[in-house]
């Protein structure tokens, strides 16, 4: 769904607290991405574990690739993909295809085993393959959850034209944000009403007078995940809730926000001093905006396991190595 809005300022806006450079990671052998957290000037953006940015590559004919199986447990992986094809799959039966413009989004919860592969047809022809992987950290007592995946095409998501931009809305609401769409726990469970409540919590007025827009996306934490293009010169003010962490990764361009300016694979880390966040492009400007409920419990984690405890880690390791997890065989 495509809806037009209108761009207003009624709302005070957040100020910049810094800009975070990215810095070359590797999280698995060859697989080389920019990486503003964690790292050595924010190691933690509540509820936001990790991002990583591959890509752009230029991807051979032939060249297969990818990940093979390996695990997770308590939290999620979100993938978007910008340019090339990738397949999942996963020891919960979870299978898709992941296109330009689409999204993955992967429950770890108790524990899963999965593999990211080149698209077969596009291992084939090759071509030029990047995207972004989020990790969302799970609140304990939804670390334990079934784990689930949901594929994401780039049809489902609602999108918000204004003069000069859009938004795609992934996760959560935005322009005539009420909280988080689609809470994925049922209103109807005991042990969820603190976090229906969360979800409804500190309710942020939009300037931009339009209709409500949800992102398809089921969530565990209350949260905004949008995809926002601006043209050269163009501004945009987005209401986040009072109660959120909110941050801009900068996919490409430039602009400023506050009183900074930032490039390419930066990230602006913003105060909670405000009800929006004002964003003006120095040229085209491609940005993720994450905004979402700190979760106050200690993090503890050790490569693919994000758990509360030492104790969790240890446990989690022993079950992925007995297969307790599932067990997931190499793509032929």
């Amino acid at each position: 769904m495509t809806t037009a809005v209108k761009t207003d300022t009624r709302l005070k806006p957040r100020s910049a607290l810094r800009v975070i450079d990215s810095h070359y990671a590797e999280p698995a052998p060859g697989l080389r991405v920019l990486r503003p957290f964690p790292g050595p000037d924010l190691d933690y953006a509540s509820p936001f574990l990790m991002l990583d940015h591959f890509g752009p590559e230029r991807i051979r004919p032939g060249d297969k690739g990818g990940l093979n199986p390996h695990p997770h447990r308590g939290f999620e992986t979100v993938t978007f993909l910008f340019q090339g094809a990738m397949e999942h799959h996963d020891s919960s039966g979870g299978h898709g295809h992941l296109r330009a413009g689409g999204v993955q989004w992967m429950t770890a919860g108790s524990g899963i085993v999965h593999a990211e592969y080149r698209e077969k047809e596009f291992a084939r022809t090759g071509g030029v393959l990047e995207g972004v992987q989020l990790w969302v950290n799970l609140p304990r007592k939804f670390k334990m959850e079934a784990p689930h995946y949901q594929d994401l095409p780039a049809e489902k998501f609602a999108v918000a034209k204004f003069p000069g931009g859009e938004a795609r809305v992934v996760a959560g609401e935005l322009l005539g944000v009420r909280g988080p769409a689609r809470p994925h726990v049922p209103e109807g469970d005991p042990s969820s009403s603190q976090g229906v409540r969360a979800a409804r919590a500190s309710p942020v007025p939009s300037p931009q007078a339009g209709p409500l827009l949800r992102g398809p996306a089921r969530t565990y934490t209350p949260i905004i995940v949008a995809h926002v293009k601006l043209e050269a010169g163009a501004s945009v003010e987005l209401p986040i809730p009072a109660s959120f962490n909110a941050f801009l990764y900068a996919v490409r361009g430039s602009g400023r926000s506050s009183t900074v300016g930032f490039a390419t694979n930066q990230l602006v880390e913003y105060r909670g001093d405000g009800a929006s966040v004002q964003v003006t492009a120095s040229g085209a400007l491609d940005f993720l905006l994450l905004a979402g409920e700190p979760i106050d419990e200690p993090v503890v984690s050790w490569g693919p396991f994000v758990m509360n405890t030492r104790e969790e880690i240890i446990r989690a390791r022993d079950d992925y190595l007995v297969g307790r997890m599932g067990v997931l065989e190499e793509r032929a």
